[in-house]
């Protein structure tokens, strides 16, 4: 984790200040970058309708499938928050994912209603035009602060880009079976399931 910064001139963002806006407006996309709201004005559940609930659930199950048999950690859905910088009092980079994965070791046992206080494990981003300009962003922000792969899920054409720490980036396509490797062991994703409607 990189050092923390200094609050900024302005009035720093807190854990309370998250609260209030999600209380406020939850369709807010609340994220936290340079220790600034992130697009505050942009909607989080804007048009992504029912391919992208279903790419997500499908995730979810197979995730879900693979942990009651290898219980090594927890799969989540979009609405956890992981502050990579900062503290509950000066946030300074906190993103969401739309499905992620941490570690058993890794899952806090107290203040389970606050946001991580470190990157996931696994990032899993469902890229749809509107949210793609600041994609590569978002990858390296994950990988820089300790997320061991980072999965892009493309809806069309069908594919879902890996990118790791060693700095490789593989894709899979229909057909393709994508391994957890050394982070999920014996994991095993079937690419057409992610896609199926």
């Amino acid at each position: 984790m990189s050092a923390e910064k200094k609050p900024t001139e302005k009035r720093p963002i807190t854990l309370n200040g998250v609260f209030e806006i999600s209380s406020v407006d939850a369709y807010k996309k609340i994220e936290v970058v340079d220790g600034d709201w992130s697009q505050a004005d942009v909607h989080f559940y804007r048009g992504h309708g029912m391919l992208s609930g279903v790419i997500h659930g499908n995730l979810l199950y197979c995730f879900s499938a693979f942990m009651k048999e290898n219980p090594i950690g927890r799969a989540y859905a979009g609405s956890v928050g992981f502050v990579m910088e900062g503290n509950r009092d000066n946030i300074q980079l906190m993103r969401r994912t739309d499905v992620s994965f941490v570690l058993k070791e890794h899952v806090p046992t107290e203040n389970r209603d606050e946001p991580y206080y470190r990157a996931p494990d696994l990032a899993v981003e469902v890229v749809y035009r509107d949210f793609a300009d600041d994609m590569f962003q978002r990858i390296d922000d994950f990988l820089s602060h300790g997320t061991e792969q980072v999965w892009v899920v493309a809806p069309s054409p069908k594919i879902i880009w890996v990118y790791a720490q060693d700095g490789t980036a593989k894709a899979y396509r229909s057909g393709d079976t994508l391994s957890g490797g050394d982070l999920l062991p014996s994991f095993e994703l079937d690419i057409a399931k992610v896609f199926e409607t």
